[in-house]
């Protein structure tokens, strides 16, 4: 297996070596550029084709691609273990959260002081309408009726908090 290896390695050209280098670059850059999987299409395209030109039998190949993987595998296993730890840039870590309904918790802030109308009774967590935007609130104390005019007072992470109109 050891002269299988050094065969291949052995007998790359220019252009393999080129592609190969190229392939692996892309296929790591692939992990650092979230997208739609060019780099990523593209390093492999680029590796299959330098493993074709250089091999020199079908096994060969296969045992070439099978060991890229495994390398492929390795590395991406040493970039998110040292993303989870912090020792990675913090370019590929997402910063602002977005709850379930696609709001960024920053933005949320937005809503504070705004009239809103209930949409379902507040007892005290229900439903309101802001602008026509429906939304999940939760009464400051007490129940609210449905059809309520209401004030947002606070919001606290993705909870807006409400009062009723007076």
């Amino acid at each position: 297996m050891l002269d299988i290896i050094v065969s291949f390695f052995g007998s790359l050209t220019t252009v393999a070596w080129i592609l190969l280098l190229a392939g692996l670059l892309g296929i790591v850059l692939e992990i650092f550029t979230p997208g739609f999987g060019v780099f990523g299409a593209l390093g492999i395209i680029s590796v299959i084709i330098s493993i074709l030109l250089t091999s020199n039998s079908i096994f060969q190949a296969l045992i070439m691609f099978i060991l890229l993987a495994m390398f492929i595998g390795v590395v991406i296993t040493i970039i998110v273990h040292l993303a989870r730890k912090g020792k990675l840039g913090k370019g590929i870590i997402l910063e602002n959260t977005v709850n379930e309904k696609g709001i960024n918790k920053e933005d949320m802030q937005f809503f504070v002081g705004k009239i809103a109308e209930t949409l379902t009774t507040l007892r005290p967590a229900g439903s309101i309408s802001i602008d026509g935007v429906k939304l999940d609130a939760v009464a400051d104390g007490g129940f609210i009726e449905k059809g309520k005019k209401v004030e947002v007072i606070r919001v606290d992470g993705i909870r807006i908090v409400v009062k009723e109109k007076n």
